[in-house]
């Protein structure tokens, strides 16, 4: 009888040792699949990261020509004096050329790294966003505007220079931002056109700010020939985005120069605000066509 206990605990000694090698089996490759899913979530998610920074090196790079441009031609305050938005500003098919000449650069700077920007195309978004520019305007008789209300987006206003005055003027302009915040700016000249009085008041600030010259910009904050002392008169932000800008009726008439990002009303002159960019994005994990669309002057002083 001894005999037959000691076989069946033979067995069961055997079948433990096979449970336990089946469950170690198991244990590591069930451990190497989650290594494996790790390792290709991180690769892809570290491809998607690159991706994300080449788009951003894309989008400032073309900001970046931009700015320079603007720079280059003295500003917005030398760029109205001499009219000419459109000639120191890139037109669409200068911004096709930056675009391809940046994605060459790209691509150089990025090859050692295995990761490649090809394909890359510029052109313009269309819709309203532009950048237009009036010159030596005369406000308009009656309640009118001067930018066009926009019932989706606002504009973004990048100067608003008073330029000049007939004698014995009163006028009134109304700023109203998208968020319902408005400015009031009354303009008043005595019997000689200069200097002229500007008084503001807004809901973006307490009290009122008065200033006697011959010219402000309302953006800038530039005064020329101030008859004493002025108080802070950038009062129109550009980074802020604008409903509507009103002339009231008044006496007189004042002049003045407008750049915005929106609709002009008569504009004399205008260039592509935004572009739209697509290109190919490719490395060892992940290959995609991608579109972006770049607000090229939007944040600019």
């Amino acid at each position: 009888m001894v005999a037959p206990t000691r076989d069946r605990g033979q067995v069961i000694l055997i079948g433990a040792i096979v449970i336990a090698f089946v469950i170690l089996g198991t244990v590591v490759a069930f451990n190497g699949l989650v290594q494996t899913e790790e390792a290709s979530s991180s690769a892809t998610s570290q491809s998607v990261t690159h991706a994300t920074v080449a788009e951003s090196e894309l989008q400032q790079g073309l900001q970046n020509l931009a700015a320079h441009d603007v720079q280059r031609a003295g500003g917005w305050e030398a760029i109205i004096d001499d009219e000419r938005v459109s000639t120191a500003l890139r037109d669409d098919s200068e911004w096709e050329d930056a675009g391809r000449s940046l994605g060459e650069l790209h691509g150089n700077l990025t090859r050692s790294e295995r990761v490649a920007v090809t394909d890359i195309r510029v052109h313009h978004a269309g819709g309203d966003e532009r950048l237009e520019a009036i010159y030596g305007e005369r406000n308009p008789p009656g309640h009118e505007d001067i930018l066009e209300r926009s019932a989706t987006d606002g504009s973004r206003v990048l100067s608003l220079n008073l330029t000049g005055w007939t004698p014995n003027m009163d006028g009134e302009l109304v700023i109203r931002e998208t968020n319902g915040q408005t400015t009031h700016v009354e303009i008043e000249s005595g019997s000689d056109p200069t200097p002229v009085t500007i008084n503001s008041t807004s809901d973006r600030f307490a009290g009122e700010r008065s200033c006697e010259a011959d010219a402000v910009d309302l953006v800038t904050g530039t005064i020329e020939n101030a008859a004493g002392s002025c108080d802070e008169m950038a009062i129109v932000d550009s980074s802020r985005e604008y409903e509507y800008i009103e002339s009231r009726e008044g006496n007189g008439q004042f002049t003045y120069d407008l750049v915005a990002i929106g609709d002009v009303v008569g504009e004399d002159d205008g260039v592509s605000a935004s572009v739209t960019v697509t290109y190919t994005y490719h490395s060892n994990d992940l290959r995609a066509e991608r579109t972006t669309t770049v607000d090229l002057y939007g944040d600019l002083e």
